[in-house]
């Protein structure tokens, strides 16, 4: 039985790798990227900084109408390393998340070990 869950497991990886490296070539090799500047204007009637829930739900709203906006999001291009979830504990610290770090929470993620 441990048999089949193994083979199920391999496929399973075997298919999340082809499809990450092929996502990560179409975006890397252009395709997806060459119009992405094209269509800023000089002028724009609202201008929404950030697109959290808030910029978001704005930002919709807005999109019904004939107003012109843009969104505005901090931070740069990413990195690769971006795109890959193992990879994700190298970035934590760094001026991807900002550095950013919190309090110890006596009541919260209870389930981790040395919460």
């Amino acid at each position: 039985m441990t048999h089949i869950y193994l083979f199920q497991f391999f496929i399973f990886s075997i298919c999340v790798n082809f499809f990450s490296i092929f996502t990560w070539l179409i975006y890397y090799s252009g395709l997806l990227t060459s119009n992405l500047f094209q269509d800023i204007k000089s002028e724009y009637d609202y201008i929404i900084v950030g697109s959290g829930t808030a910029g978001s739900l704005i930002a919709h709203r807005l999109a019904e109408t004939n107003y012109t906006y843009i969104v505005i999001e901090a931070g740069g291009f990413g990195h690769h390393f971006h795109d890959i979830p193992a990879f994700g504990p190298l970035l934590l610290g760094s001026h991807f998340d900002w550095g950013f770090e919190t309090v110890p929470q006596d009541n919260a993620c209870l389930a981790m070990d040395g919460h």
